[in-house]
C-alpha cells in the first residue's frame, strides 16, 4: 500500500508540473502576441501621421504668399502642387472674386480635342495640328475659335473635360471663350493630369504632345511662372492676358521640373492696373515659390 501511494504522489506532481508549464507557455505566447499587436498599431499610427503631415498644405509657403500680397489691390488666386511631397497649397486673396481664364483656357481646349479623338479612335488632322500649334505656341485666338466651333462642336465643349477631371469650379462661357471661369486649384488639376497622368483622360502620347507645345511657346510669351526657376529647369507654360472692365486679367499656368523639384503652378489675377503690373505680380510670386521649394 505505501508503494502505491508513493507512485500516486509522483503522478500528481507530474500533472501539476505539466499544468504549470502549460500556463507559463500560454502566458508567454499571449504576451508576445500582445506586444506585436501594439507594435503594429504604433507603426500604423506613425505611418498615418506621416501621411497626414506629408499631404498637408505648405503653411510656410502660404504665409509668404499672404505677406507678399498684403498691399496688392489686384485679386490673386494661386495654387501649387509639389509632386515630391504630394502637397497642394492654395491661397485666394479674395474668396468672393471670380477669375476669368483669358488664354490659359487654350490648354483645356486642346486637351478636350485630344480626348474627343481618343473616344472616337481617330487622330488629329493636319489642319487640327496646325491650329493646335498656333493656339498654344503663338496664343492665336482665331485658331482657338476655329477648333472650338468647327472641330469640337461649340465653345462649351471643354465642359466635358472639366467634369472628367473634377474641375468643379470651371465653366466655359458659351459666347466668349476667353471669359470662361476657373480657379487656380482647377488649373492645377488639369496640369497634374498632363504632367503626371493624375486622373488623366488622355494617354501618355497625347499628354506629351500638349506639354511639348507648352514648352515651345514664342519667346515674347516666356514670362510668368517660368520666372525664378533654375537654369536647368524644364518649363511647360501657358499665359493669358486680357483687358477687361476697369483693369487687366493676367494669368499664368505651368509645369516646372528641375534636378531637385517637380511641381505644377497656377496664378490667376484680375483687377491689375496694367498688363505689366499683372506680369510683375505673377513673377514675384513665381520666384518666391521657386526659391521656397528649392530650400526644402
Amino acid at each position: 500500500m505505501r508503494h502505491f501511494k508513493r507512485k500516486n504522489s509522483n503522478l500528481t506532481k507530474l500533472i501539476v508540473f505539466i499544468l504549470i508549464f502549460t500556463l507559463v507557455i500560454s502566458a508567454f505566447l499571449f504576451y508576445k502576441k500582445s506586444i506585436k499587436e501594439n507594435l503594429n498599431s504604433s507603426t500604423s499610427a506613425v505611418v498615418s501621421l506621416s501621411q497626414k503631415i506629408t499631404h498637408q498644405p505648405d503653411s510656410a509657403l502660404k504665409k509668404q504668399w499672404k505677406t507678399t500680397l498684403a498691399k496688392q489691390n489686384a485679386n490673386v488666386n494661386i495654387a501649387v502642387y509639389n509632386h515630391k511631397t504630394k502637397q497642394t497649397t492654395i491661397y485666394n486673396s479674395d474668396t468672393g472674386a471670380t477669375y476669368q481664364t483669358a488664354s490659359i483656357v487654350k490648354v483645356s481646349v486642346l486637351t478636350n480635342l485630344l480626348q474627343q479623338h481618343e473616344e472616337n479612335n481617330t487622330a488629329l488632322s493636319t489642319t487640327e495640328e496646325t491650329l493646335a500649334q498656333e493656339m498654344i505656341e503663338q496664343s492665336d485666338n482665331n485658331a482657338t475659335t476655329t477648333l472650338l466651333s468647327t472641330y469640337e462642336g461649340s465653345y462649351s465643349a471643354p465642359d466635358a473635360l472639366f467634369n472628367d477631371l473634377d474641375m468643379s469650379q470651371s465653366k466655359m462661357n458659351a459666347n466668349a471663350w476667353g471669359l470662361s471661369t476657373t480657379t487656380a486649384h482647377d488649373q492645377v488639376k488639369l496640369l497634374n493630369a498632363l504632367a503626371y497622368g493624375k486622373n488623366s483622360t488622355i494617354d501618355r502620347t497625347d499628354r506629351d504632345y500638349v506639354l511639348n507645345l507648352m514648352a515651345n511657346i514664342d519667346s515674347d510669351q516666356d514670362w510668368g511662372v517660368s520666372t525664378g526657376v533654375d537654369s536647368n529647369a524644364t518649363v511647360e507654360l501657358k499665359n493669358g492676358w486680357l483687358e477687361y472692365g476697369s483693369g487687366w486679367i493676367v494669368n499664368s499656368i505651368g509645369h516646372v521640373k528641375t534636378s531637385d523639384n517637380n511641381y505644377t503652378i497656377a496664378v490667376l489675377t484680375n483687377g491689375n492696373s496694367t498688363e505689366q503690373d499683372g506680369i510683375d505680380l505673377i513673377e514675384k510670386l513665381a520666384t518666391l515659390t521657386a526659391q521656397h521649394l528649392d530650400s526644402d
